[in-house]
């Protein structure tokens, strides 16, 4: 398969609830993620609220569209929620880790404003670091929603000094830039530089804003998600569409250092989202806590013939199947980790996350 059909292909997936368009449904109903144990949460590393940044990777509920689309949800919270997933996804499990609540969505702000004290999530699934395909606030316009939060004094200069921004892109422009008739080779010489540079300059936004802690995550490698290993069997990995995934990790990690060099005053760090996806895949390294997965790029929802996960036909019937337990997956859909697969990458991540979260 070529890198151009499957970037193309990738918007689809990353950018679509997948099925279910244009379904009304109540924000009221809307589950946040909580511990059991709720009055046992702490925050962790002197860190009080997270604001996040990004995709689907990192949306909670900013999309319309997932909030209606089964089987979305199908382990928490037994219904769609807004997530890209069975059930929790990675804000949810980094904002476990630092001792919080899952921030509030954006859109759903006016719902529960008892939640702001936790921060909020500005990500949308489908966004990129410039316009793609889809009509998605990108980056520069979700700093933008945070300005103006700031600007209207929701947030103080104490709440942002004591906060964590965790951003996350995981591809939409480069298939946005492929749909759009732009070539491989422009991608990986032109195109992989200005993405990276827009999102280094709303990195740098972020910090002019008072935050502290800014985490930055990789991007994963795009040749292993199922979409592109199901020719295969779901055996391996394509080592080609993951050049590109490779070039924008070198760049973003050289331009992370150039943050930290000029700053005086915030500590970026790097989440390794695509040395985290691999050291699964090889069943090595991570804690005992994490999958074992005997076909790791297996998804645990598939569509029948061309569908996809969530799709109907003329008639409402399911065109995908999902299989008996998720928990033995690590993706849940064609892109997407399962809950079970982002607490495993998360667990492998937390030594990070613990360096770019404390306080000196």
């Amino acid at each position: 398969m070529s890198i151009q059909v499957f970037l193309l292909s990738i918007l689809l997936i990353y950018g679509t609830s997948l099925g279910g368009f244009g379904v009304e449904g109540s924000h009221r109903g809307h589950k946040h993620y909580h511990r059991k144990n709720k009055h046992h949460l702490h925050s962790k590393f002197g860190i009080k609220k997270l604001f996040v940044f990004g995709d689907s990777y990192a949306d909670t509920g900013n999309v319309p569209e997932m909030w209606t689309d089964k089987p979305y949800g199908t382990t928490f919270p037994g219904k769609p929620d807004g997530r890209y997933s069975d059930g929790h996804i990675f804000t949810d499990f980094v904002a476990e880790y630092l001792g919080l609540e899952s921030p509030m969505p954006y859109m759903l702000r006016e719902y529960n404003k008892k939640k702001l004290h936790y921060g909020m999530n500005f990500a949308f699934g489908g966004a990129g670091a410039f316009q793609t395909l889809f009509p998605r606030p990108n980056i520069s316009t979700q700093v933008g929603y945070f300005e103006e939060l700031i600007n209207n004094e929701l947030y103080t200069t104490y709440d942002l000094e004591k906060s964590l921004a965790l951003v996350t892109l995981s591809g939409n422009d480069y298939s946005a830039f492929i749909a759009r008739g732009g070539n491989y080779a422009d991608l990986l010489v032109t195109f992989i530089p200005e993405v990276v540079n827009e999102l280094a300059r709303n990195l740098k936004r972020i910090s002019k804003l008072g935050v502290k802690r800014i985490a930055v995550g990789s991007l994963p490698p795009l040749g292993c998600v199922p979409f592109i290993t199901k020719p295969g069997g779901y055996m391996k990995c394509d080592e080609l569409d993951n050049l590109g995934s490779d070039q924008h990790n070198l760049l973003l990690t050289d331009a992370v250092a150039k943050l930290n060099n000029e700053s005086l005053s915030t500590d970026f760090g790097m989440l390794n989202l695509d040395s985290t996806f691999l050291t699964i895949f090889n069943h090595s390294g991570y804690p005992k806590e994490n999958l074992k997965l005997a076909t790791p790029y297996k998804p645990c929802c598939e569509g029948v013939g061309n569908y996809s996960c969530g799709d109907v036909d003329k008639n409402g019937k399911a065109m995908y199947t999902v299989c008996q337990n998720p928990k033995s997956a690590f993706f849940w859909d064609r892109v997407h980790p399962t809950q079970a697969g982002w607490r495993s990458i998360v667990a492998i991540l937390k030594p990070l996350l613990k360096e770019i979260s404390k306080f000196s």
